[in-house]
């Protein structure tokens, strides 16, 4: 109860007593007290974790696809990705990314990453390839030297 008698002062002196809570400490229900304050910890740890995993992602949420990661990587539907996201409340409980889902979600921006790479450097390949179209049109690089150039014969 000397705990019970510490919580109670504590809320009351930061003007943030919550009347459910105070309740159950006024009616000395120990347990009930433990229960809602675990409760009260699990629900802050998990908006904790929401509010890190949106700021992780807040520069790149406009463009990328949400529908494609929840179907692609984790098999759902958008709506089951959007709840983790923000944090909603689904049956009654705060959904969020548990360690798995974190650890596929990381595993699906990596791939992303790997195949963006991929797309940047056959575009800087084929950059080249304008540059020499343009060329022969005005005139600058000769269907001889464009052959010179790709190792081809001009002929037959």
């Amino acid at each position: 109860m000397e705990n019970t008698e510490m919580l109670k002062r504590l809320l009351q002196d930061s003007g943030k007593g919550d009347s459910k809570l105070l309740k159950f400490i006024e009616e000395g229900n120990e347990e009930d007290v433990q229960k809602l304050i675990a409760k009260r910890l699990v629900g802050a740890i998990t908006a904790l974790e929401v509010l890190e995993v949106k700021e992780a992602l807040s520069e790149i949420l406009p463009f990328i696809s949400q529908a494609y990661i929840a179907k692609t990587y984790f098999k759902k539907s958008r709506a089951w990705f959007t709840q983790r996201l923000n944090g909603n409340e689904v049956f009654g409980v705060k959904a969020s990314f548990d360690s798995d889902s974190l650890l596929v979600l990381i595993d699906a921006l990596k791939d992303m990453r790997n195949k963006m790479s991929s797309a940047i450097d056959g575009l800087e390949s084929i950059k080249g390839f304008d540059v020499t179209a343009q060329a022969v049109m005005d005139g600058s690089l000769t269907p001889d030297t464009l052959a010179e150039y790709y190792g081809a014969e001009i002929g037959d």
